[in-house]
């Protein structure tokens, strides 16, 4: 569910310079957030903004007294790249605080039965269609069903693709319309599950109550057994005296037909990362990432560089010091390797993106917003990208230019992933560029 914020409101706001914007804004009561939002939507490109919901959430929504939720703020620039802006330190506000709190880092607690409407504010744009939070008191009368990321209204889906991670739901029954998902959820399979090559995992970013789960083909070969995953709310957690569960059954595909690891080279500096990936080839859909679903580890010079793997942030390289290493990535009976070279580095450089980017070849295939400033973190006073040179590791996937006016803007070229590197004196930074 997202509420859209349109930026009319301001239609001088992209072409209006920062000094000006310094006076305008400098005598806001003290109150640095009108400047801060205004240079951050400017820098950022932001053509409209929206409100996101935790992942698994339900319409209509609803919350228990005294639970806690996160909302996010989902921004989308000109060029229709979708970026998530920081919900916090912003204006939030609730229509009824005695049902529904709200404070400034977006965090909603249900207080009492009833209705009430959050909205938020940034950079002058206030939600035009506020979010209506049902807070409700009725017992836990069952766990309805297990839903997964992969599902659909039209089909459960029952069939995992090898080493792609989904996110399941426990969706408890409160009676009536009021749906959403528990909390206090205890999730298992059992062991012929883990013979089958299934593993659960969560990470900080996933959702409280929720798991994930991925499967791999045998590494043997051949057709995985049934993966039988349990959900259980305790006794506890319930109004009644006993627990309650429910399982469902899935299976892993045999799907995967291809599995890379990419970039096939790739130079990280002494104490900086960067993220490989595994692109894979499925025979019912074109090229899919495995990344984070495979086993990823260092096979050879573990003091030269160390791989985060599932239930971190798999394929994530840390150079540790100078050398050669071998990262390798396995997916059931699918293993492939790459060579990381860890160089020296000098001065810190960092670019103004701190996550993978992604661009979808079937929009805009231009991407223009990589830049690059000295430091630990992006600061418009520290930038450099005029005097960086940029290099792409696959050029029939991304391309980057190196000079002129468009130095760092990105073209996407083909579907697959590559490493677009910035050098600047003896420092380099990666980062990884997917196209779908």
């Amino acid at each position: 569910m997202v509420i859209t914020i349109k930026r009319g409101s301001v239609p001088w706001l992209k072409p209006l310079s920062v000094s000006v914007l310094m006076l305008v804004l400098v005598s806001c009561n003290g109150d640095l957030r009108p400047l801060e939002e205004q240079i951050e939507a400017i820098d950022l490109d932001v053509a409209s903004i929206a409100i996101t919901l935790p992942p698994n959430s339900l319409s209509p929504f609803f919350l228990g007294s005294n639970q806690a939720v996160q909302l996010g703020i989902l921004g989308t620039t000109f060029d229709g790249q979708s970026i998530a802006l920081n919900p916090d330190d912003r204006r939030w506000t609730s229509s009824d605080i005695s049902v529904v709190s709200v404070n400034d880092d977006g965090v909603v607690t249900g207080r009492a039965e009833g209705m009430a409407q959050v909205s938020v504010s940034v950079a002058g744009m206030t939600v035009m269609q506020p979010l209506s939070i049902n807070v409700s008191n009725a017992p836990l009368q069952s766990i309805a069903r297990i839903s997964g990321s992969a599902d659909n209204t039209a089909d459960v889906n029952s069939m995992l693709d090898p080493c792609i991670p989904i996110t399941f739901a426990a969706i408890g029954s409160f009676g009536g319309v009021d749906e959403r998902p528990l909390i206090n959820v205890n999730w298992t399979i059992d062991e012929a599950s883990e013979m089958a090559d299934a593993e659960l995992f969560t990470t900080a970013a996933t959702t409280a109550g929720a798991v994930e789960l991925v499967g791999r083909s045998p590494s043997g070969g051949g057709v995985a057994g049934d993966i039988i995953l349990t959900a259980t709310v305790p006794a506890e957690a319930t109004t009644g005296s006993a627990a309650l569960s429910a399982s469902r059954t899935l299976s892993v595909a045999d799907s995967l037909v291809s599995f890379a690891v990419a970039p096939t080279d790739v130079t990280v500096m002494e104490n900086n990362t960067t993220r490989l990936t595994a692109p894979a080839g499925y025979n019912l859909s074109s090229v899919e990432f495995a990344t984070n679903g495979a086993d990823w580890e260092v096979t050879q010079g573990e003091n030269v560089a160390s791989v985060e793997s599932v239930g971190g942030t798999p394929g994530l390289v840390t150079g540790l010091d100078i050398g050669t290493a071998t990262v390798t990535a396995r997916c059931g009976a699918f293993v492939e390797s790459t060579v990381v070279v860890v160089a020296a580095g000098s001065d810190d450089i960092v670019f103004n993106r701190n996550a993978d980017i992604i661009i979808f070849l079937s929009d805009d295939p231009e991407f223009n917003d990589l830049r690059v400033a000295r430091g630990d973190d992006f600061d418009t006073n520290n930038e450099i990208t005029d005097e960086v040179d940029f290099f792409s590791s696959n050029t029939s996937v991304v391309t980057v230019d190196s000079t002129g006016d468009d130095r760092g803007d990105l073209t996407a070229v083909g579907l697959g992933s590559a490493t677009i590197s910035a050098e600047f004196e003896d420092a380099r930074i990666s980062i990884t560029v997917e196209v779908r």
